[in-house]
């Protein structure tokens, strides 16, 4: 037996600022695993995005070469911290998802992250802060085993509010990742009247149980280019 990841990526940038701060990456892992990236730049614009793009590139050399999440978080911490002598902030999750169905979770974040267990999600705490303010600071860390979660769900500072918590307290299950995925990134887009307040970013992991004889992948990929 082994394990499938379903991974859905919803993103967009402020209204009328067209460079978005968000940067989310799905990653391979050199033992087969993969690696989910979702990062905020601080504010919005160009800067944001510069910086958010700085750190991704970061961690996905890393985290290609093996690193785990605390050793990838730490050493991105330190490298913004160092650059940026502390001015400047990013928030960013790693979620690395393993053949033994574990999700390992580091976090320098001020971003929303639930996991399902029993369906119900509940939401981890953010007690490092985002990355780049300290150097030498430790990043918050989890590990939901194949037995505590079966999904986890990041949502960036825009996609924050009512409708969101809401959709957190009824929904008592994802059926897909990419259904789910959307069904609540549209119910907050449409809250804020199609123009989004910040950059809004929605990731949404979901592991289910497969025979283990035969490995298949799939990949979606759209993108507006203005």
């Amino acid at each position: 037996m082994g394990f499938r990841y379903d991974i859905a990526i919803r993103s967009t940038h402020k209204y009328a600022v067209r460079a978005s701060g968000d940067v989310a990456r799905i990653i391979d892992r050199p033992d087969g695993g993969v690696a989910l990236l979702v990062i905020d730049g601080q504010g919005s614009g160009p800067s944001a995005r510069a910086a958010a793009r700085d750190v991704a590139a970061r961690l996905t050399g890393l985290l290609e070469a093996g690193a785990d999440a605390n050793v990838a978080a730490i050493a991105a911490n330190q490298a913004l911290a160092s650059a940026r002598a502390g001015q400047v902030s990013v928030s960013f999750d790693i979620v690395i998802a393993n053949a033994a169905g574990d999700m390992d979770i580091a976090r320098f974040s001020t971003n929303t992250v639930h996991v399902l267990r029993n369906d119900a999600w509940h939401g981890l705490e953010a007690n490092a802060g985002p990355g780049g303010r300290r150097a030498n600071a430790e990043p918050d860390l989890f590990r939901c085993s194949v037995a505590d979660a079966t999904a986890l769900l990041i949502a960036s500072d825009g996609a924050s509010g009512s409708v969101f918590d809401r959709w957190i307290a009824s929904s008592g299950g994802v059926a897909n990742a990419s259904g789910s995925a959307t069904a609540l990134f549209d119910e907050v887009i449409c809250d804020q009247s199609g123009r989004p307040k910040d950059d809004v970013t929605i990731a949404l992991m979901v592991r289910s149980e497969i025979p283990a004889e035969q490995r298949f992948e799939q990949f979606d990929y759209q993108r507006d280019v203005r």
